[in-house]
């Protein structure tokens, strides 16, 4: 590795060894690669928004195909690179070259789904695909064919060209960091200065964007922070310019602190809320790629999604800054521990003082004292700045030795959200996840939306509609009329993992439990039009929830334009088997149309209630 600017640049030799685990990801894929087609197979299963193909169906994929090719290459065989070259040239074939058209430039997802033929053709593709041409020819430029080669800069023009002309904002931070990379990266491959200077400023204009609001706007996300911080390196990869690898080595660096500050070292989980995720653990691939960057095991939970079969080549390999690795260790110091948080002993009991100098030792690496090691914290974090304090975005998450639980002050419940999200280790699971839901038809919702307050292990969470949003999805399956049509509607506190139960604690108070913790609600009174909010307990398989039930039966038509008719209010508790829940609900209060609540240790929590509620 070679320094440029003060930035890592990786400098590729002939003798370089091969990325780690390409014999493994190509073994995998070879099973899969179709002659006919020149194209990848799998059995489709999508996420319900941007294809028409039924789950199921078997179908050839895009980029997919394209992350095949490169593993082909960097193996460098002579059968592999003529494979490559097959896959590269068909799945070139696929992309939009008409002159005119809106999605000039980008890929369909599959072979067998045309872009006219797609529920919505997704522009991101030309991001995803171009960054794969960029990276072939940078990286293997000399083993490809004089034709092989011409056609991929065309073709890596045409991308760049789509992902300029769409010019997504700094607020779609992977997509941002990606275009821009790729633009960056094309304009020294194509010596396009224009292409180099959008990329360069595109990159720099998402620094300035994340700086502003303190942080992605995908606020701590598993998924996506993964994507910006493999983007970042990608284009320390790629890229030679010095102000281009400055803004993406800043943005490496602000990914890192992400995962390092929500790392919860006993469970081995990425602490919530999440704003966007696609499984509740962290996969595998995930687990893999921060044991290798930190050297610290971290072991994926025996129920964590692989997301693939067999992981993607490490092309990059950059290790984890040097600040960021006691996080992923222990319970470390952070910038964004709340101040004048109780502090906590080793017996996890408060303590009187605050012991200052072993949190600052924590947080500069020294090891603390043995009397006094950092067992809690409590970190707030602005993810998205707006003009006050009430209109931003804000989480909030407790990190105990051995139980982490997260909140956000706003969101809705679409199926990638994670607003309420908790996890404890037992004797029997690494870690137990909490999740809050709410479901329209038996799916996420989203068009219902949440306001919480937490303060330590406790939140004030408010249930309420939220207008021009989808039912599945935000955007894709909006209604126009504003109106759903339900035969059930339900919110759902869910706990997963080994030795879970339901039970009634009182009239009013509910508990989901696993090893010495539990989970406790307290609802306030509530109607959902002129019934009353029914709560019912179900435990099955490695699961046991608490629903409240506002309505079930025959198909009804819900306008979300009307005062909202679904509303909930409910206390939620992490608590140890020898803590005390809190002795009361929460309270509305229709003077100041806030609901508040106190909890049994801690001060007063108050959420805004929405207008025109009817209870």
């Amino acid at each position: 590795m070679q320094w440029l600017a003060g930035v890592p640049f990786i400098v590729l030799l002939a003798a370089a060894p091969a990325p780690k685990g390409l014999d493994d990801y190509v073994a995998h894929h070879d099973a899969n690669y179709s002659d006919e087609h020149r194209m990848l197979a799998s059995v489709w299963f999508g996420p319900g928004y941007h294809t028409k193909i039924p789950d199921g169906t078997r179908v050839h994929t895009t980029r997919g195909s394209l992350e095949y090719a490169l593993a082909l290459l960097a193996r460098g065989g002579q059968r592999d690179v003529a494979r490559a070259e097959a896959i590269i040239g068909k799945v070139i074939s696929l992309q939009d070259q008409r002159p005119q058209s809106r999605s000039r430039g980008i890929w369909p997802w599959l072979l067998e789904e045309p872009i006219d033929q797609m529920a919505a053709p997704d522009y991101n593709w030309a991001d995803f695909c171009g960054a794969l041409l960029a990276q072939m020819l940078h990286s293997y430029n000399d083993r490809l064919s004089p034709s092989a080669r011409e056609q991929m800069r065309e073709s890596l023009r045409l991308a760049a060209e789509a992902i300029k002309r769409r010019n997504v904002g700094p607020d779609y931070t992977n997509i941002a960091l990606m275009g821009g990379g790729v633009c960056a990266a094309a304009g020294e491959l194509l010596h396009d200065a224009a292409l180099l200077e959008y990329g360069r400023s595109r990159l720099q204009r998402l620094v300035e964007h994340t700086k502003l609001h303190g942080s992605f706007n995908e606020f701590n996300s598993p998924t996506y922070t993964m994507v910006a911080l493999r983007e970042a390196e990608r284009t320390l990869y790629l890229v030679r310019d010095e102000q281009a690898r400055a803004a993406a080595e800043w943005l490496r660096r602000r990914a890192w602190q992400t995962v390092a500050e929500s790392f919860h070292p006993a469970t081995s989980q990425w602490c919530g809320p999440h704003s966007r995720a696609y499984s509740d653990y962290i996969d595998r691939w995930t687990a893999q790629y921060l044991s290798d960057a930190t050297g610290v095991s971290i072991a994926p939970h025996p129920k964590a999604a692989g997301r693939r079969a067999v992981a993607e080549p490490n092309y990059f390999g950059l290790p984890c800054p040097d600040e960021f690795r006691p996080y992923f260790q222990r319970l470390t110091a952070s910038p964004h521990d709340i101040p004048k948080a109780p502090p906590f002993n080793d017996t996890g009991r408060n303590t009187e003082q605050p012991n200052r100098d072993a949190a600052n030792a924590d947080a500069a690496g020294a090891q603390p004292a043995k009397r006094m090691v950092l067992n809690k914290v409590e970190r707030r974090w602005t993810f998205i700045k707006r003009g006050d304090e009430a209109s931003s975005i804000i989480g909030t998450a407790w990190l105990g030795d051995d139980a982490c639980f997260g909140t956000v002050n706003s969101s809705t419940f679409w199926t990638q959200a994670r607003p309420i999200l908790a996890y404890w280790r037992t004797a029997d699971d690494p870690a137990v996840v909490f999740r809050v839901r709410f479901f329209h038809n038996g799916r996420d919702f989203a068009s219902m939306g949440c306001a919480t307050a937490q303060q330590r292990n406790r939140a004030l969470v408010v249930i309420s509609p939220r207008l021009n949003h989808g039912s599945w999805h935000l955007n894709l399956d909006r209604p126009r009329d504003g109106i759903f049509r339900a035969t059930d509607f339900r919110l759902v506190c869910q706990l997963r993992g080994s030795g879970v139960a339901a039970s009634r604690n009182g009239d009013n108070r509910f508990e989901l439990s696993s090893g010495e913790q539990r989970m406790v609600i307290h609802p306030a009174p509530t109607r959902a039009g002129d019934q009353p909010v029914v709560w019912r307990s179900q435990e099955g398989d490695e699961t046991a929830q608490w629903s409240a039930v506002f309505y079930e039966g025959d198909e009804k038509a819900f306008d979300w334009r009307s005062p909202p008719p679904l509303v909930l209010a409910f206390g939620v508790e992490l608590l140890r088997e020898d803590e005390q829940p809190a002795a009361s609900s929460p309270r509305w209060n229709e003077l100041l149309s806030q609901v508040s609540w106190t909890p049994a240790t801690g001060s007063e929590l108050t959420v805004a209630a929405p207008a025109a509620v009817k209870r």
